[in-house]
């Protein structure tokens, strides 16, 4: 899990109240990595079509409605407006502090009208930056210490690891993505090329002796 400057966050705290502010922006691989790290099954919806989904419903299933281009984009959550949800945050296979109590109630105050034209909410949550305390009590074994190489290391794990059980979910998503607009393959293909020439002049060079011209 990195921040846009490319430094990996060093909290799972951080990266929660980060990715929960409705102006941070990310990619489908912060929802692939969601997928394996959190019990939810995730569904990302985009212009009112189902693009993918990461994860296991194994405490049920959470929809996301996708704004943006697949390289930097957000994730609004859709709630019924008649549903009172509880944000049960499980942290103890990641062995990690709670971030306030291990069932953190989430408020619906904040209405807004998403692109899509419905009414809906967002989770929108606390941003308390202050960490919160932990009582030592003696006799108690100290759990494990994750430094945040050791986490970019886990996500990074997992985000292979599903790409490689599931490749089809991904060709799908970008193919569907590209047919829809292609002046966005076009615009990061050329920006590839310009900063990479020399991988452009190796596979016109490999294309050339691979089809020869016939006299």
């Amino acid at each position: 899990m990195e921040k846009s400057s490319g430094i990996p966050y060093c909290t799972k705290r951080l990266y929660y109240t980060e990715m929960s502010k409705p102006y941070t922006y990310g990619s489908l691989c912060e929802v692939m990595a969601a997928g394996e790290i959190f019990p939810y099954k995730f569904q990302v919806y985009q212009d009112g079509s189902l693009i993918t989904v990461f994860g296991d419903a194994l405490q049920g299933i959470r929809r996301l409605w996708f704004t943006g281009n697949f390289n930097e984009g957000h994730f609004d959550a859709l709630v019924p407006l008649d549903e009172t949800m509880t944000n049960s945050i499980q942290l103890s296979e990641l062995n990690e502090p709670p971030l306030l109590t291990l069932t953190e109630q989430i408020g619906y105050e904040k209405y807004f009208s998403c692109h899509h034209g419905y009414n809906c909410k967002s989770d929108v949550c606390k941003s308390d930056e202050s960490t919160p305390s932990i009582q030592s009590k003696r006799g108690t074994k100290r759990r494990k210490i994750f430094t945040s190489s050791i986490r970019y290391k886990q996500v990074r794990k997992a985000v292979r690891k599903f790409s490689q059980s599931h490749p089809e979910v991904y060709r799908d998503a970008v193919r569907k993505y590209t047919q829809n607009h292609p002046e966005v393959h076009r615009d990061a293909v050329q920006k590839y090329t310009q900063n990479h020439p020399e991988v452009h002049r190796d596979a016109v060079r490999k294309y050339t002796q691979n089809h020869p011209r016939s006299s």
